[in-house]
């Protein structure tokens, strides 16, 4: 006979598969996510610029959409304007000037410090990689004060600049390669929860509470007595928190714990303070130690219903020690 338990409406199978497939929201959204932004890298942009040896080659990549470049020019000559964070000297800032008939065409560099031999006024030959920078608090306040110096204004040294920057600083493979190493690690981690939560939704006897069932020695396959027990031998409830005459079950909403009352050796509570939620920031966690050794955390309770069920244990099993102190804890270590 197959019975549905009153207090959940349905079988422990059943709600290991109900529970098996909430599980999959969050990993499924949080993998998509990861893949969309791994795809928006541009790979092969940042670790195999296109090549430029002459400013117009520069300017024409910046015009068709390129973000990295992979330069080779000769002098450049220093602005006497160097970029730090705090104290320290991060980069300094390099022009190249093309005279044409229409005009000069301007192109700033900003190159890190240690590649500048101590800022030499003019680099005769420098190649890097860069990244194009367009805009932005830090180019702006740069052509404010230059153009100041040189007799300018900003807006048209910005025009014959074409209002974009040369940046070997800003150009770190490094930090994009550790992103894509995180991502990638996030996706793995996720799939790899994804798969466990199918796996219990087409087999439930694999579920983690199930395994636990088996380490007391009892079926973990068939849950039938505690399917009864739910439906006609419920002893107290509390929350979601059950006792039935042989076990403690308590049905989380992603997770479900089963545990044979005469296992249990020790009880207590454990309080978790969360400063991310606007109200019930203090949460309650049930904690049970059983012989054969195992921790079990019964999370995500309030404290009423914590105490009632402690309470209840230590009026009805006697076996069971409940509180925490740490008299108690080196008891309890000795027995274990």
């Amino acid at each position: 006979m197959a019975y549905t338990c009153a207090v959940m409406e349905i079988t422990i199978r059943d709600y290991i598969k109900k529970i098996s497939r909430a599980n999959l929201i969050f990993p499924v959204i949080v993998l998509v996510l990861a893949a969309v932004l791994l795809f928006l890298i541009p790979f092969r942009q940042i670790f195999s610029p296109p090549k430029a040896s002459s400013i117009d080659e520069i300017i024409k990549l910046y015009n068709d959409g390129a973000k990295y470049v992979d330069f080779t020019l000769n002098d450049l000559h220093y602005t006497t304007y160097d970029y730090y964070t705090g104290q320290a000297d991060n980069a300094s800032c390099y022009y190249y000037i093309l005279d044409e008939d229409n005009g000069p065409t301007c192109v700033f560099f900003l190159i890190p410090a240690k590649y500048t031999n101590d800022r030499a006024d003019v680099l005769e030959t420098y190649s890097a990689r860069a990244r194009f920078v367009s805009g932005g608090d830090r180019f702006e306040t740069f052509l404010s004060g230059f153009s100041t110096d040189i007799g300018w204004n900003t807006e048209a040294l910005s025009d014959i600049s074409g209002h974009f920057a040369v940046s070997q600083y800003d150009y770190r493979p490094g930090f994009i390669m550790t992103i894509s190493i995180l991502l990638f690690a996030i996706m793995l981690a996720c799939l790899a929860y994804i798969i466990a939560n199918i796996i219990f939704m087409i087999i439930p006897h694999l579920h983690p509470a199930c395994k636990r069932l088996r380490r007391f020695g009892l079926d973990g396959k068939d849950f039938t007595e505690i399917d009864r027990e739910l439906a006609e031998d419920l002893l107290f409830r509390a929350g979601r928190i059950y006792i039935t005459e042989n076990y403690l079950v308590a049905l989380g909403k992603r997770s479900i714990w089963m545990v044979p009352l005469f296992n249990i050796v020790w009880a207590y509570k454990f309080s978790n303070w969360n400063p991310f939620v606007k109200k019930n920031k203090l949460s309650y966690s049930l904690i049970v130690i059983t012989s054969p050794k195992d921790k079990v955390r019964i999370s995500g309770n309030k404290k009423s219903h914590t105490d009632r069920v402690l309470q209840f244990l230590e009026e009805n099993f006697s076996h069971i020690v409940v509180g925490y102190s740490d008299e108690i804890r080196e008891k309890m270590e000795e027995l274990l």
